[in-house]
């Protein structure tokens, strides 16, 4: 006898018809939740773009089925690995026999779950369910006995679990029971069945009793399978519908560019107040977050003691959408609002809260499903700052000197004074150059930066590159005024300098400052600024590789730690390059910090955090410092004048100067290239 799957068995005949029309309240019910969380969407500004459907497809492929933001963390990662590819696997055989039993089967007499493949197909789906199974104990575990501190458990995740648990423990004792009653020869390829019909065989679960016991069970299961399906739009379980859309319109833009206010003189929503400010794939992240709290794990800000942390500010939005929106939930409701028509800044999400962010992209690059937190704290910065002028006064003044001077240091001219005895050519009088050097405001004004614009220079000059400056013409860059939410501000002083740039030839530019190199390479281009930009590790490289830098001097300062700065790494992913200059010069040892590469720790400076005044005991330099401390190293390698502003600070807050010294990559090089 050929081996068959046979459908129903054991069953009434108006079993496949009440299954039908409980199948279709199931979906009734998903389908009222689902129309209520898309006309919370709605409400947003349209943003959901279809352009290049088969990049945002693979963007579903990569990260939803392929789970590799997921998989980055062992221990969790094992878990929804399991849980997910056994549920998806589950999934894809119901939906298999489901075909075969109540379309094919019926209308065209074609049935295709028989003989080898059926058999195949019980020995995977027995396999998978114990995976599957396998994951659920483990989640369970995790979050009700381990119980780590950044799980935040609501109601619904018991819900949910215990659903799944009972659904995956409910299919192995319905096949252990029709085993046992049927006792096919073929039963060994359902294996965990096969153990436990064994087990019901023995005890006598055999007769007529099984038979009622398994049509009873047959029921319980399938309500539980309809239930999981209607509730999924009213649990965490949304995150099944919410995840694929994410990353389907995710942007295909680079993330290190912020989207711009368009034609800002005539806009009549300045940054986002309400929800309905927001861009609908900002409404869309809220909904997408599962509450696992990695971005959290990696917040400088947060590890330092501020009152930030990226999920709650996506979940207390979430929240208030939700609760104005009045949309119906199990056991998923989080923080409850007071009022329905509170803003966002200040209101839902408090004011040091979102001045707290250094906006370097670590929570976004953990979270595994493409939450964009940043997006999110600079649209709101954007109305405290161009609508209700809610920002620290230290910030403000920054602000009011830069529209002044065109620098944050509020100093007219005198962009030269770094260079003195140095006789660096301005382009202006040079007409053309190889390469124009960005030296940006720390390099001109800061005493400790002057020093690696001096070191950039010389070596560029040791190298026979053919450059020149600006001088007087440059103006801040306006990277952290962006950050800080003063977009007219920052497309003021970016449409001045992009001018200004295109009255002269050069090949590209060089800047020792990243968060200049991340404007002025990523930023300006939407604004018609096109231009090669170079980050001075990676030039520097260049040249040392090229053979036109030769560092022949042997280090003798002791081992060096290299600190990856968030707008260089994270952002644009120049990683290699920075160690390989270090590398390049004789007896120099490099130890990795316990952060390091993507996964670098921030130094406190970005975001606008440079300007802002923070507390002494919830500085994210002095969070960086211990874990520079912890190593062998006694000198620390930067390639940002924030991180050598923010660093050098740190060690001398604690007195550590006769132990940890901080350089630049450009001073380091500088001393090791010998002069002919």
């Amino acid at each position: 006898m050929e081996p068959v799957r046979e459908s129903f068995w054991n069953m009434p005949r108006w079993t496949q018809w009440a299954l039908y029309a409980a199948l279709a309240v199931a979906l009734a019910f998903f389908g009222y939740g689902l129309y209520r969380r898309f006309r919370l969407w709605k409400q947003g500004q349209p943003s959901l773009r279809w352009d290049h459907f088969g990049k945002r497809l693979w963007n579903v492929v990569r990260y939803v089925l392929g789970q590799v933001k997921v998989a980055n963390e062992a221990f969790p990662g094992l878990i929804h690995l399991s849980i997910f590819f056994g549920f998806l696997v589950l999934f894809v055989g119901t939906a298999l026999i489901f075909i075969n039993d109540d379309i094919l089967g019926p209308i065209f007499h074609l049935h295709y779950v028989r003989g080898p493949f059926y058999l195949g197909l019980e020995t995977v789906l027995d396999l998978m369910g114990l995976v599957f199974l396998f994951g659920i104990i483990l989640a369970l575990v995790r979050r009700y006995i381990l119980r780590p501190s950044r799980l935040e458990n609501r109601p619904d995740d018991a819900i949910t679990l215990t659903l799944l648990l009972l659904i995956g423990l409910g299919g192995y004792v319905l096949e252990g029971l029709r085993l046992a009653i049927q006792r096919p020869a073929w039963g060994t390829s359902s294996f965990a069945g096969y153990a436990l019909a064994g087990l019901f065989t023995a005890m006598g679960a055999t007769g007529q009793g099984a038979r009622l016991a398994h049509q009873a069970l047959w029921w319980v299961h399938t309500a539980m399978a309809l239930g999981f399906i209607g509730l999924i739009p009213y649990t965490r379980l949304f995150h099944l519908v919410t995840n694929p859309l994410n990353a389907f319109f995710h942007p295909l833009e680079s993330e290190a560019a912020l989207p711009p206010i368009p034609n800002i003189e005539e806009a009549e929503v300045l940054g986002a107040s309400e929800l309905a400010h927001l861009p609908r794939k900002r409404l869309l992240d809220y909904e997408s977050c599962t509450r696992c709290g990695r971005c959290q794990d990696v917040c400088p800000a947060f590890l330092a003691g501020q009152p930030l942390s990226p999920r709650q500010v996506v979940l207390d939005l979430d929240s208030f959408m939700l609760q104005r929106g009045k949309a119906p939930l199990l056991g998923a409701r989080g923080k409850e609002f007071p009022a329905s028509e509170l803003e966002l800044p200040g209101g839902v999400i408090a004011e040091e809260t979102l001045w707290s962010c250094t906006t370097c992209m670590a929570c976004m690059e953990r979270c595994p499903v493409l939450i964009d937190h940043i997006g999110t704290i600079v649209e709101l910065r954007r109305y405290m700052s161009l609508c209700s002028g809610q920002m620290p006064g230290s910030l403000r003044g920054a602000l009011d000197k830069t529209r002044r001077a065109g620098n944050p240091y509020g100093q007219r001219g005198g962009r030269l004074a770094w260079a003195e005895g140095l006789e660096v050519p301005l382009i202006s009088e040079a007409g053309e150059a190889e390469v124009l050097f960005w030296v940006g405001c720390a390099g001109a004004y800061d005493p400790r930066n002057q020093k690696v614009a001096r070191a950039v220079a010389t070596l560029l000059r040791q190298a026979g590159v053919s450059f020149a400056i600006l001088g007087d013409e440059e103006q801040c860059c306006g990277d952290w005024v962006r950050r800080a939410g003063e977009e007219y501000l920052f497309q003021t002083l970016a449409q001045a300098n992009i001018e200004t740039l295109k009255q002269y030839r050069f090949q590209g530019i060089v800047t020792a400052c990243p968060h200049g190199y991340n404007t002025l390479k990523n930023e300006y281009r939407q604004f018609g600024g096109e231009f090669q930009v170079w980050h001075h590790s990676a030039y520097l490289a260049g040249l040392i590789e090229a053979g036109r830098l030769r560092p022949v001097k042997a280090w003798e300062k002791g081992v060096v730690a290299y600190h990856d700065p968030c707008y260089l790494g994270r952002y644009n992913g120049l990683l290699a390059e920075p160690r390989r200059a270090l590398r390049s010069i004789p007896g120099l040892s490099l130890v990795e910090l316990a952060h390091h590469g993507r996964r670098g720790l921030c130094c406190g400076g970005g975001g606008g955090k440079m300007w802002m005044e923070e507390e002494a005991d919830k500085r994210v330099n002095q969070v960086r410092l211990k874990e520079i401390v912890a190593t062998p190293a006694e000198v620390v390698s930067v390639a940002c004048p924030y991180c050598l502003s923010m660093l050098d600070d740190a060690v001398k807050v604690k007195g550590l100067e006769e132990k940890i010294a901080v350089y630049d990559l450009a001073e380091i090089v500088a001393g090791a290239v010998s002069v002919e």
